[in-house]
């Protein structure tokens, strides 16, 4: 599948930032979820710009500009969307990661 920014979802985990940010020190929580997805503010790379969630056809379903971000959390409230599994891609002064998070109905 293509994403809109001409990305595939197959094969996306080998193509994050691995060596920059690993499985260990970067995971979005909780997953799966209902309500809100937390993403770390992670040191380093700048602030959040933009987090984007993409469906399981590659379309955006939420896009959300973040300015002036000064917790070490980012929450992003989720509940609107339908239950099914979302890429979700957050941008950091330019470098993108990518997070597959589950969206459950409770």
């Amino acid at each position: 599948m293509e994403l809109e920014n001409g990305n595939n979802v197959e094969g996306i985990e080998e193509n994050l930032i691995a060596e920059e940010v690993s499985n260990e020190n970067f995971n979005i929580y909780p997953n799966p979820t209902s309500k809100t997805v937390n993403i770390p503010v992670l040191k380093g790379f700048g602030q959040i710009q933009n987090v984007r969630l993409y469906n399981s056809e590659g379309r955006v379903s939420m896009s959300e500009n973040v300015e002036n971000e000064t917790s070490n959390l980012l929450t992003i409230d989720i509940s609107s969307l339908m239950q099914g599994t979302y890429l979700i891609e957050i941008e950091y002064s330019g470098k993108r990661f990518y997070r597959m998070v589950q969206k459950v109905n409770r």
